[in-house]
């Protein structure tokens, strides 16, 4: 069966996508209410002993378990297995497992935005529509105590409550980097249901319980690139550059010293600063997009479906043909899509023109097609 596609606009409903970017994202939480029928179709109990079961899909590195807020050690409830490249690895223990949970454990699935079409979907959504990789996580427990470890994600995070309730307790300070920052100041504290969502900023502090039963919610974690992931593209840029690949001057010369520098950072500036270059570090910024990664087997069929996206603010053309603003239309409330899926939605236009409307699109910065990685 099909499952309807969550986009980054319905995850966030009724609270509308233009207004978070301004209000929240990385500037303060977010939480939006739902009700359960929301994520009835994203992840269930199913869907969760399916992927369980299928045992060669699980390590200790993405299948984990937590007590009280500390991670139990992989020796604990793993037994020593190989995967498919016959290579040595912790391979989790159903029987401890289950063990572990029913005295309290709380279950940890990573690498989900992988597992299933429509996840993955839904985190290309979320990472297109904020600039970055992507990741998703599963966590699932019965009723659990408020962890006495006080947690955060590396990137911006967006919790999804699927099943259950779950409790949280949130802090006003936000990590750093050095890992200087500790959390003192609450800053509120909120049930989740079903249907609920819950944004935290990068680093935000928070403390999270299961409050029912039977609880499970979902983590798409979202890291945007800095200024230091572009450091390699600034070096290939000045590799060539005479200047850069001269001998510095004695040490013992200080006044040339000072100049040299002075002619590097002149250089640099003069490199970084020019429309090439940004150009280019747009593209590697768009490649870093879990987008570029979301292709899909749909054997025998060996035709490879390449995405296109529709950035958030983007304004839908007016001065184009009807059947040119009823396409870009669907493609911003569908946000990513396929060649093949506009097809679909599109059957009385034949492939030839469908092509030409997107190329006019692209041309125009409504559509945008993400590079491959750049190695």
């Amino acid at each position: 069966m099909t499952r309807p596609l969550l986009t980054f606009r319905a995850l966030l409903a009724p609270l509308l996508s233009e207004d978070f970017i301004a209000e929240h994202l990385d500037q303060a939480p977010a939480f939006v209410g739902g009700d359960g029928t929301k994520f009835a179709h994203l992840f269930d109990w199913e869907d969760a002993t399916k992927l369980l079961n299928n045992s060669k899909v699980w390590s200790s590195e993405t299948l984990k378990l937590t007590e009280v807020g500390e991670s139990v050690l992989p020796e604990q409830y793993c037994f020593q297995g190989t995967n498919r490249g016959l290579q040595t690895i912790q391979r989790p223990d159903p029987t401890s497992v289950l063990e572990r949970i029913r005295r309290g454990a709380v279950l940890t699935l990573g690498s989900m935005e992988s597992s299933m079409p429509h996840l993955a979907r839904l985190t290309a959504a979320v990472s297109s529509a904020l600039g970055g990789a992507g990741s998703a996580r599963i966590t699932c427990s019965g009723p659990t105590e408020l962890a006495n470890v006080v947690d955060f994600d590396v990137g911006d995070a967006f919790h999804l409550q699927l099943n259950g309730s779950s409790s949280w307790v949130l802090y006003e300070e936000r990590a750093s980097r050095d890992g200087s920052t500790a959390p003192r100041e609450l800053t509120g504290e909120l049930e989740m249901n079903a249907g609920d969502v819950l944004y935290l900023p990068a680093g935000q502090f928070y403390q999270a319980a299961a409050s029912s039963v039977s609880t499970m919610w979902l983590t798409i974690v979202i890291v945007r690139p800095t200024g230091a992931d572009i450091l390699p593209l600034i070096q290939e840029s000045l590799t060539d550059t005479p200047l850069f690949r001269a001998d510095l001057p004695f040490y013992d010369n200080a006044v040339e010293h000072k100049r040299h520098l002075e002619a590097l950072a002149e250089s640099l500036r003069s490199a970084v600063g020019s429309e090439a270059f940004a150009a280019k570090v747009m593209a590697f910024q768009r490649s870093r997009m879990y987008v570029s990664k979301i292709a899909s087997f749909n054997l025998p069929s060996h035709d490879i479906g390449e995405f296109f996206r529709v950035p958030i603010g983007a304004t839908e053309p007016s001065d184009v043909m009807s059947e040119t603003r009823e396409i870009a239309r669907w493609a911003k409330q569908t946000e990513i899509f396929t060649l093949t899926e506009l097809q679909l939605n599109f059957p009385k236009h034949s492939m030839d023109t469908l092509i030409n409307i997107l190329t006019a699109l692209q041309e125009s910065g409504f559509l945008q097609q993400p590079e491959a990685d750049i190695k």
